[in-house]
């Protein structure tokens, strides 16, 4: 087991109150698993962002990390220190308790993420393949918070699109990803067909695009089906995101965190060895919120 580092937060009552969700909104994101929450962002301050991270992914250094691709850059906090007072202002952080609870937990195993496009899935399949199945306790928040730096919608895409409540429903991507043969042949079959987990997902008469503004932030539940919102053209701003994970001192919690360290992909490798930002370190203590690295 890893060793969980909880930074020593400065309390800070006043802040609690400064904002919070209204009722209907923690409602919403209980029952339906994401809320879109409107000018969190100045738009011209991820203008300067994008400018910032477009140099960063130019100077080509991510093909020298055996971490990153040319798609993803991770250790961001510690490659652009100036992003932790961008992204986690009182504001983000004041929406994020109101769901979780005063004693939320950033786990920061974030990246980069440019022009990358991906198909339905949901973010804990991995583990329960792997028999961990504590983060079907609903009860424990586990909060994927996405800042994009530019507008999306179902034209340019590069937001999400998912199907609102299925958080709480069983994962239909184990099949999909199991090793078994009986498994693999049937996924090949219903592929023939246009039956795949995929094909059915995206005939869903729920599916919704959610369209977001530069400056918006978007909150979902890890547990959620979801996926990138395809462009239908390709002549728009290139997509830059971060997501960035939340949860609480639960046993759900605490193994979410623990699978993340063990995972052996480069993205992830990252987070098992290399330090913690002293950005991040500093920017968790004047928020209030703990860390988990």
């Amino acid at each position: 087991m890893y060793n969980i580092k909880v930074c020593e937060a400065i309390r800070s009552p006043a802040r609690s109150t400064m904002f919070s969700l209204s009722d209907s909104d923690i409602l919403q994101f209980r029952e339906k698993g994401y809320l879109l929450v409107a000018g969190v962002y100045a738009p011209e301050a991820l203008s300067a962002a994008r400018e910032r991270i477009q140099a960063e992914f130019a100077r080509g250094q991510q093909h020298d990390s055996p971490y990153d691709s040319p798609s993803i850059l991770t250790d961001i906090y510690s490659r652009i220190p100036e992003l932790t007072d961008l992204i986690f202002n009182e504001k983000y952080i004041a929406i994020v308790k109101s769901l979780i609870g005063p004693d939320a937990f950033l786990i920061p195993e974030c990246a980069l993420h440019k022009g990358r496009f991906i198909n339905w899935h949901t973010d804990t399949t991995e583990q329960e393949m792997a028999g961990i199945i504590s983060h079907r306790d609903l009860s424990t928040p586990i909060l994927q918070v996405a800042t994009y730096f530019q507008e999306n919608d179902r034209n340019a895409g590069g937001g999400l699109t998912v199907i609102p409540g299925t958080h709480q429903f069983p994962d239909p991507f184990l099949r999909l990803y199991s090793k078994k043969w009986r498994d693999k042949a049937l996924n090949r079959f219903l592929k023939t067909l246009g039956m795949s987990v995929f094909d059915r997902l995206d005939r869903h008469p729920e599916k919704i695009d959610i369209p977001s503004c530069a400056g918006d932030l978007l909150l979902f539940d890890l547990r959620l089906f979801h996926r990138s919102t395809f462009p239908r053209r390709r002549d728009g701003l290139e997509k830059f995101a971060v997501f960035n994970t939340f949860t609480c001192d639960t046993p759900a919690g605490r193994d979410y965190f623990q699978f993340m360290k063990r995972r052996p992909e480069p993205y992830y490798r990252y987070f098992r060895e290399k330090p913690l930002a002293p950005a991040m370190r500093q920017k968790a203590a004047e928020l209030d919120v703990g860390l988990w690295y």
